[in-house]
C-alpha cells in the first residue's frame, strides 16, 4: 500500500459563516499553507467573543482549505482513501465538487473513500470546509481547521485496511506469553483472489514466530483472520529493561508483497 504524506501546498481562506454557498465558492483572499494548520491562532483576540477566556478570547469561524493534485492513471481500479487525523470542528469534505463526508467530531480521525470521485491523469480539487463557528463549544482552546496531518492511501487489489491489525496479550509472565493477533483483509478485486497472510513476530530484528494462512477471497470480500501464539520465556518490558517486539503482517501473492502493516 502507498502511504503518502498529503500535507503540502494547501490554500486556506476565511469562509462565510452566514452563507454555505459563499463558503463553497470561496474568495480570492487565500494563502498557501502546509498542514497541520490552526487558523484560529491567526484571528484577532477580542473580549466580545462568545468563547471568552475559555479559548483565550480567540473567536471561532469557518475556513476553506483546498488542494490541487494529480491522480496517476496507475491508481485507477485501486482503493484510494484519505485519512484526516483531526479537523476542528465540523468538516465537510468535497472532491471535485462531490460531498464525500460530513464529520462532526473535531477530535476524531476519519477516513473517506476517494477512488470513485477522482479524475485519473488529470487535476483534482480537494476542498475541506472546517466550521468552528458554533460558539461556545469547548472549555479550552481548540484551534480551527485541519490541525492534524492528512494521509493519502492507495491499496492493491488485496490489502489491509487502515488500523485493522490488532494484537492482544492474553497472558504474560517469565514462563510464556499468550498472544492473539487479528487482521482484516479486504479484496478490491473483481475476480476471486488467492493470497497468503503471513504474520511474523520479531525481537531485535530476529524472527521469534512466523505463521501463514492461505486465503481464497471472493470479489469485494472482507475477512477477519486470527492467529494465536505462545512465546516461551518472553523478554518482558519494564522501566529498567524496556524490551520490545515487532509484528509484521504481510499480504502475499506468491512472492509478491501486496501490503504490509508493522506494529511495535
Amino acid at each position: 500500500m502507498i502511504r503518502q504524506n498529503f500535507n503540502a501546498d494547501w490554500t486556506v481562506e476565511k469562509g462565510d459563516g452566514n452563507s454555505r454557498m459563499n463558503s463553497f465558492l470561496g474568495n480570492t483572499q487565500t494563502k498557501t499553507v502546509h498542514l497541520p494548520y490552526d487558523a484560529m491562532i491567526h484571528e484577532a483576540r477580542t473580549p466580545d467573543t462568545k468563547n471568552g477566556a475559555q479559548t483565550g478570547f480567540y473567536p471561532g469561524g469557518e475556513y476553506i482549505f483546498q488542494k490541487h493534485f494529480t491522480a496517476p492513471q496507475a491508481w485507477q481500479g485501486k482503493p484510494v482513501s484519505l485519512v484526516f487525523e483531526g479537523v476542528y470542528q465540523t468538516a465537510l469534505v468535497y472532491l471535485n465538487g462531490w460531498l464525500l463526508t460530513r464529520n462532526v467530531n473535531g477530535y476524531a480521525e476519519f477516513t473517506v473513500e476517494a477512488g470513485p470521485y477522482l479524475k485519473y491523469g488529470a487535476d483534482n480539487l480537494l476542498k475541506v470546509i472546517a466550521d468552528n463557528s458554533l460558539e461556545p463549544n469547548s472549555r479550552w482552546y481548540t484551534g480551527s481547521g485541519i490541525y492534524r496531518p492528512v494521509r493519502l492511501l492507495v491499496g492493491n487489489k488485496v490489502y489491509l485496511p487502515q488500523d485493522t491489525v490488532r494484537i492482544t496479550t492474553r497472558e504474560a509472565d517469565e514462563g510464556f506469553a499468550l498472544l492473539d493477533v487479528t487482521a482484516q483483509v479486504q479484496s478490491a478485486s473483481t475476480v476471486t483472489e488467492r493470497v497468503t497472510l503471513q504474520q511474523t513476530i520479531c525481537r531485535e530484528g530476529t524472527a521469534v514466530l512466523t505463521d501463514r494462512q492461505n486465503l481464497l477471497l471472493q470479489p469485494g470480500e472482507s475477512r477477519t483472520v486470527s492467529f494465536r501464539y505462545c512465546v516461551d520465556s518472553p523478554a518482558l518490558w519494564s522501566p529498567e529493561n524496556p524490551n520490545l517486539y515487532t509484528s509484521t503482517m504481510q499480504v502475499l501473492e506468491g512472492e509478491e508483497e501486496l501490503d504490509r502493516e508493522e506494529t511495535g
